[in-house]
């Protein structure tokens, strides 16, 4: 596919040490990827492209299917409150079993009362430890903080409460003083597993890695059988790179806790490092595990399909796609994300659905936006595409992505033949963008469309005279070159391309492959096969040329051979429309080649199998300039069997199929003389 990532995980559990959860996590994830994603993505990356082998690297389903397993979150280490445990007075009994039946007002209150009365110092600290993880539940951690550290004046050595305050200080954005907590708690207890935990926990929020996996170590040395430090060894392990062993540890935990978060979330970490590795059958198996687990999340639902299309099992990756468009996931990205899966499998639809559905968990999702109005304009919906990036436009506050939409609004109202229309909106974008490259060369070629050519030329050329790097240059020169052609200006295009791949030639050298080929192709509009050759030659024979690129160069080449008188161009131009037929058996364009190739013929046996492919491709659904260009060839197969008659229909249908076809309108004519001449004999 072309562009794809596993959903993130949710921010999973890392240690159960109360009867519920902390409520405020998912919010605290978020401040908590911002403060530490950028520098955890550069460690992951620096770890051996743990999740990624070639990152948006091209169109090809080989580069969308490397990207697109949903990211799993690597600072997916959760704390949970300590509670004290011990054997305790009465009153401070009944007012814990307030805080465990639910009761929040009257624990507060019986616990506050008990602070005031005349119990011992080290009673009253446990009930300034349930009262400061009643602040924390609503997250009041300054009030939390206090309370705890009033727990603390009344026993220094409780241990609930130093690693309280160590939750406490992470919250509060102080990572140094909760180590500072923790590494006292540890002091108290350097055998509990929990403790260890959370030094762990402490430690790989401030990135040092080496430091939480070995504090996760020494907590298995005192409980071998907790499976939250193996889970949080592992993400530590996989932070760093170190795969087997996290892989191992992974496993060790769904052997401890085979259900329940831990094991989902480690089953798709599973997956994902599986998937990374080649490993398909065991990704799919891990995935397939965290979806039983979790059959409505969209994530794990996707990251399945995903495995499944690279193993070629389309039909079963649809299905899981569906099920997953039909969950109700909270993360725009997640539709997005199947929306560019469903591109990928030609469900043009289905893609569009899912973003609709992204815009529906957020209607000002920009991405969404922009991936939603990018799939209308390809699919030619080009009014639905209008009103996309209008609003666009009038969402974003005059930034690049304003700029990039009136760039595109510009294109739209070209394609909709409203000249005046698409100017307007890149005079709006060269006030947000002077100077800019991009915007000029828009107008250029908006100039051109709209029949301003003296204009568009003008543009180009003064922006040639700039100081611009290569990439600019070339982009540039390729346009104007085109321009000329388009005009008959073919000298002047040809300088175009030469002054291209003569700058190619400097310092630091490079291929210029698409220059190389507008070169070829301008030659062979020439009609001169003997230079047009040797630039399709140098693309097939370059190592950085694409397989779609070598394809276009056999199959022009051949077409440009084909018309030569010379016998053994036509042996050659067989070749080459055979070899592009090899790379791509099932390509109508590469069918039609061949059909021309055999039609240049003079052998009847080969005019024949002509007829016989071009028959059979106006058969097939083409669009209508190709379907077009198939009924003029094959009216010219049956203008040379002298069969007019069939001829005339032929390109009566290429004519009603485009009107813009010449050849066909010069055939036509052609035919019909030749069929009336055939009734007056």
């Amino acid at each position: 596919m072309s562009r794809f990532e596993l959903e993130d995980e949710e921010r999973p559990a890392g240690r159960v040490y109360l009867d519920e959860a902390d409520p405020g996590d998912r919010r605290r994830l978020y401040f908590k990827l911002f403060g530490f994603g950028g520098l955890a993505l550069l460690l992951l990356l620096a770890g051996g492209a743990v999740y990624f082998f070639y990152y948006r690297s091209d169109d090809s389903i080989k580069g969308f299917l490397a990207e697109k397993l949903e990211k799993i979150d690597l600072d997916g280490t959760v704390d949970r409150y300590y509670f004290p445990a011990g054997s305790y007075s009465p009153p401070l009994q009944k007012a814990i079993a307030y805080y465990k039946e639910n009761d929040r007002a009257r624990a507060r209150r019986s616990l506050e009362e008990f602070v005031e009365s005349a119990a011992s110092d080290q009673e009253k600290s446990v009930a300034l430890v349930y009262l400061g993880i009643m602040a924390m539940e609503v997250e009041r951690f300054a009030e939390a903080h206090h309370q705890f550290l009033r727990s603390l004046r009344f026993d220094e050595k409780n241990l609930a409460a130093l690693v309280n305050l160590a939750l406490t200080e992470r919250k509060l954005g102080n990572p140094q003083g909760a180590r500072e907590m923790a590494l006292r708690a540890r002091k108290l207890a350097p055998d509990d597993s929990r403790v260890a935990v959370l030094l762990g926990n402490i430690l790989s929020d401030i990135q040092d890695l080496s430091g939480a996996i070995a504090a996760y170590r020494e907590g298995l040395k005192g409980d071998a059988h907790d499976p939250y430090l193996y889970y949080n060894l592992a993400l530590s392990l996989l932070r760093s790179g170190n795969l087997e062993e996290a892989a191992m540890y992974f496993n060790r935990t769904i052997e401890l806790s085979p259900t329940g978060q831990l094991a989902v979330t480690s089953h798709a970490h599973l997956g994902q490092l599986y998937f990374s590795q080649n490993r398909l059958e065991m990704a799919a198996d891990q995935l397939k595990a965290a979806v039983d687990l979790a059959p409505a999340n969209a994530k794990y639902l996707y990251n399945l399909a995903v495995v499944y299309m690279r193993m070629g099992q389309n039909e079963r990756a649809t299905q899981l796609l569906d099920r997953a468009l039909a969950t109700s996931a909270d993360e725009g990205r997640v539709y997005r994300s199947l929306a560019l899966a469903y591109q990928e499998l030609g469900l043009k639809g289905r893609a569009q659905s899912a973003l609709l559905k992204a815009l529906l968990v957020n209607p000002n999702d920009l991405s969404a936006l922009q991936d939603l109005g990018d799939l209308y304009y390809k699919e030619k919906e080009l009014l639905k595409a209008l009103d996309i990036y209008k609003r666009i436009v009038n969402m974003t506050p005059g930034d690049s992505n304003t700029r990039d939409a009136l760039l595109v609004l510009s294109r739209i109202y070209t394609d909709l033949e409203r000249p005046v229309d698409a100017l307007a909106m890149l005079e709006r974008a060269r006030e947000l963008s002077p100077g800019d490259i991009e915007v000029e060369a828009s107008r250029a070629a908006t100039l051109a469309r709209s029949g301003r050519i003296d204009e568009a030329v003008g543009i180009y050329r003064q922006l040639l005279t700039g100081r611009l790097e290569r990439d600019d240059e070339r982009r540039l020169r390729l346009e104007l070159g085109r321009l000329f052609r388009s005009q008959g200006g073919h000298d002047l295009a040809i300088a175009q391309f030469q002054l291209n791949l003569a700058r190619a030639k400097e310092a630091p050298p490079t291929a210029d492959l698409i220059s190389e080929l507008e070169l070829a192709r301008t030659y062979a509009r020439l009609s001169r096969p003997e230079l047009a050759r040797q630039h399709y030659e140098a693309i097939i024979a370059s190592p950085q040329a694409t397989a779609t690129m070598r394809q276009e160069a056999h199959l022009e080449l051949a077409e440009a051979l084909s018309s030569s008188a010379d016998r053994a161009d036509q042996n050659e131009a067989r070749k080459h429309a055979f070899q592009a037929a090899k790379m791509s058996p099932d390509s109508t364009l590469t069918r039609l080649v061949q059909g021309r190739v055999l039609l240049a013929s003079d052998s009847v046996v080969d005019r024949e199998k002509a007829i016989e492919i071009l028959r059979a491709l106006s058969h097939t659904d083409l669009s209508p300039a190709l379907a077009s260009q198939v009924h003029d060839s094959l009216g010219q197969a049956y203008y040379k069997n002298g069969e007019y008659e069939r001829a005339l229909k032929a390109f009566d249908q290429a004519v009603a199929l485009d009107g813009s076809n010449q050849s066909a309108y010069r055939n036509q004519r052609l035919a019909a003389a030749a069929y009336e001449e055939s009734l007056r004999r």
